[in-house]
């Protein structure tokens, strides 16, 4: 079916209007189609891994915003009903090492380390070179230590050293909490625990 149509300028929205209305009503008709049953599957906080309980970390950075901001994205990616997991904090590398031997003294380990490599009194390497040194000296297992740095060409560096894994600042949370699954997966509640 042709339709012929003779506008003026004012009238010219209402027969667009109306070709449209026109043209569709004699369109012919496709014929229903059957719907179809797709599987959807979401991931919901409640069923992303969790930290397994009695989870201790210890974040060495000399910005006190740097270690709110850490413990925020660990404490909201484990939700409130997770069960609970320690993050404590030191200001530079030599009270990081000192916290590092009291939890193994006081059988309270630490299962993970984010050093900052830039701190005063004592840098991330270094510090991370003197608690290699504390686990040979007191036959204790290796902790994984993930270093925290502005500086992005530092991390071949980093990776020579005694790191296990390197993250950039700013932080934000998936990159960070994917770093620390891929440098320790067991941590997490999804892998057989290895927690002491």
């Amino acid at each position: 079916m042709e339709v012929t149509l003779y506008m003026n300028k004012t009238k010219k929205k209402e027969a667009v209007f109306l070709s449209r209305k026109i043209i569709a009503k004699n369109r012919p008709q496709k014929p229903p189609v059957a719907p179809t049953i797709v599987s959807i599957t979401t991931i919901t906080p409640s069923s992303k891994p969790k930290f397994i309980p009695n989870t201790r970390i210890l974040v060495a950075d000399d910005e006190q915003l740097n270690q709110k901001l850490i413990k925020a994205f660990i404490t909201a990616y484990q939700g409130k009903e997770a069960p609970e997991i320690t993050i404590d904090t030191a200001e530079n590398g030599q009270i990081a090492i000192d916290m590092f031997r009291a939890g193994h003294n006081k059988d309270a380990p630490y299962h993970l380390i984010l050093m900052d490599i830039m701190m005063s009194t004592m840098g991330g390497i270094e510090a991370a070179k003197k608690i290699r040194e504390i686990e040979l000296s007191m036959g204790i297992s290796h902790t994984p230590i993930i270093a925290a740095t502005a500086n992005h060409h530092l991390e071949k560096e980093l990776m020579e050293t005694t790191m296990d894994g390197f993250i950039g600042k700013p932080f934000m949370q998936k990159p960070l909490i994917a770093k620390i699954k891929g440098v320790s997966p067991n941590l997490f509640d999804d892998h057989d625990p290895v927690i002491n």
